[in-house]
């Protein structure tokens, strides 16, 4: 964990390193600091075709994603040249979890429990505006680190639940892992405020998995606000 850190440290300061030289040289207007806040859905990757029908309405596409996951986010931004920025934040990604059907060893009583997997990355990238105007289309991408733990929700036999296991509970070890992200977006510049519209397509585990850990990727469709 210390070599990992160490090694996330030395990359953020040579991004810093970076970004500081190339504000100073650019003769443009980049933006100022700004930060902002997220929020939205999150779709595995073997789910996103079947939410994403285009045969769907967005209201029936939004409810099938919302109820598989929702993301919120808090970020900030700034600017290297008039555009390009450098960005960085934290995200909370909540999927809930297929329902699974314990047994009881020796007695054979069954009962179904409901679990959630999150799944919080911290990332730091670019993101790069294609125009500089009122509507402002853009591309970004990231290098993060994710921490990914499953806990419990419910229980349909709440005497075990309440006996053994309690809700929120972790039933898996917190793990943490090297990933990336890719984003396309469009933000209205409306001065001091700039609502966006957002697709990003996380790779959560790219780098660190043990031995048949299975990829957690996913897609995030958020709305967003920086001021």
């Amino acid at each position: 964990m210390n070599n990992i850190s160490s090694l996330l440290a030395t990359v953020l300061l040579s991004i810093v390193l970076v970004v500081v030289p190339m504000r100073a040289a650019d003769g443009g207007s980049p933006e100022g600091l700004k930060i902002g806040a997220t929020f939205g859905v999150a779709t595995p990757s073997d789910k996103i075709a079947d939410v994403y029908d285009f045969n769907n309405s967005v209201s029936g596409m939004y409810s099938d994603a919302s109820a598989i996951g929702m993301s919120l986010g808090a970020r900030f931004r700034y600017g290297m040249t008039e555009h390009l920025s450098f960005c960085g934040g934290i995200a909370y990604n909540r999927f809930n979890n297929s329902a699974q059907t314990a047994t009881i060893s020796g007695t054979g009583q069954t009962f179904v429990v409901n679990t959630a997997t999150n799944i919080i990355p911290i990332h730091a990238g670019f993101d790069y505006f294609l125009l500089s105007s009122l509507i402002r289309p853009y591309v970004g991408a990231e290098l993060m680190y994710t921490y990914t733990s499953t806990t419990l929700l419910s229980s349909t036999d709440e005497s075990i639940l309440t006996s053994v296991l309690v809700p929120g509970q972790e039933l898996e070890p917190k793990v943490s892992r090297f990933g990336a992200g890719l984003s396309a977006g469009l933000e209205l510049n409306l001065g001091g405020l700039a609502p966006f519209f957002e697709v990003k397509y996380v790779m959560s585990n790219l780098v660190g998995k043990t031995t048949g850990e299975p990829e957690r990727n996913f897609l995030n469709v958020t709305l967003g606000l920086m001021f």
